[in-house]
């Protein structure tokens, strides 16, 4: 079983020394753009592998207008949310395995890197602000 997270952001993922600077080896990247598939950066640590997927631009727009859909499927008044949403430009998966670890290595990573991209994080069912606050979902109702 594998981590999973998603970040979105109006800034662009910073580049190798930023996740070096963490104590993360970058095993192999390829930088996404406007003309690109998408990028894709592996980073390892302890025996955990963090993989980050860029989505291509021309995907960001329909899977926004999905997301916005999944947070107004929940109680409560969700426009603001929505409206921020609405204007992210960079789009990240992340996968951690072989999971999350006991340590908090990669908890730690993820938090910082949506710390450095002031970022909304997508997690079990709820929205975060980059700041730890839970937005929305079940982190959010506790």
């Amino acid at each position: 079983m594998s981590g999973n997270v998603a970040l979105y952001s109006n800034l662009t993922l910073p580049g190798g020394g930023y996740f070096a600077s963490l104590g993360w080896a970058s095993q192999a990247s390829a930088p996404a753009d406007e003309n690109s598939p998408g990028g894709k950066l592996v980073l390892e640590r302890a025996g955990l592998t963090v993989t980050i997927n860029q989505m291509p631009r021309s995907q960001i727009d329909r899977h926004l207008a999905g997301f916005c859909r999944y947070i107004r499927s929940k109680p409560g008044e969700w426009a603001d949310l929505c409206g921020d949403i609405s204007r992210v430009e960079t789009v990240l998966g992340i996968i951690i395995e072989p999971d999350w670890d006991s340590e908090g290595e990669a908890e730690e990573l993820v938090w910082s890197l949506a710390e450095e991209l002031r970022a909304f994080l997508f997690a079990r069912d709820s929205v975060f602000h980059y700041g730890g606050e839970a937005l929305l979902g079940p982190a959010a109702a506790s």
